[in-house]
């Protein structure tokens, strides 16, 4: 059975469905910080079971009969988790890191994820880390700006980034919990680099969105700059 952490968010929403599917509910149970919320969201019948990441002893009742362990990296307290994980009996974590950690290791971010990976490889537990690209749900943040000016102001239109749905990770992560053969790292090879500009082209047709590149230093590039493409 394999518990996962993050179960009402983009990849771990999906992977707790794809789970309770292939095992009729017996193989996942869903670590969630609010049941009711996550009952609104989750499949019927699925195991929950309420833990705060950010303390890691809240999630010893979750762990109780676990094999398997899904977790995002820097979302709660990584160490305190590994360590009841590895108490609890936990036999395989499947650990989301980052590409960064290849792409960009000098970066804080990338280099706090490094050091949970490391911790994970020193902790005796079975494991495989995904390192996934930028997010293909991220598009999702243009929403409002659709809806609302048929208009998406983002930076650096034309520079095509990978980017990686969230069921596909989730599905190699399902793939990964046996922890069958030595430790894996990394994931599937990433996807073809798709820009900012060509995902625009891919909505037009329906919302007629303007084709308009603001200067680089005007004020509504460097207003959007921070959410625009962020992993």
């Amino acid at each position: 059975m394999m518990v996962v952490t993050g179960a009402t968010g983009n990849i771990g929403r999906e992977l707790v469905r794809q789970l309770h599917t292939e095992g009729r509910g017996s193989g996942v149970r869903a670590l969630t910080r609010d049941a009711a919320r996550a009952r609104a969201v989750l499949p019927a019948g699925v195991d929950l079971a309420e833990g705060d990441l950010g303390r890691a002893d809240s999630l010893k009742s979750a762990l109780d009969g676990a094999r398997s362990l899904f977790l995002i990296a820097g979302v709660g307290d990584d160490a305190g988790i590994l360590d009841v994980a590895r108490d609890a009996g936990v036999e395989h974590v499947v650990l989301v890191s980052s590409i960064t950690t290849v792409t960009h290791p000098h970066l804080g971010p990338a280099r706090a994820n490094l050091a949970v990976e490391r911790r994970l490889r020193e902790s005796g537990m079975a494991w495989t880390v995904l390192r996934p690209t930028q997010f293909a749900s991220n598009t999702l943040w243009w929403a409002e700006a659709v809806r609302e000016e048929s208009a998406v102001r983002v930076p650096y239109p034309d520079i095509g980034l990978p980017a990686v749905h969230p069921a596909d990770i989730a599905s190699v992560a399902r793939a990964g919990r046996g922890g069958a053969g030595p430790p894996r790292g990394g994931g599937p090879p990433p996807p073809s680099a798709v820009s900012h500009m060509r995902g625009m082209y891919v909505i037009r047709p329906s919302r007629g969105c303007r084709r308009r590149r603001p200067a680089p230093g005007s004020r509504p590039a460097r207003r959007r700059r921070g959410g625009g493409s962020g992993a």
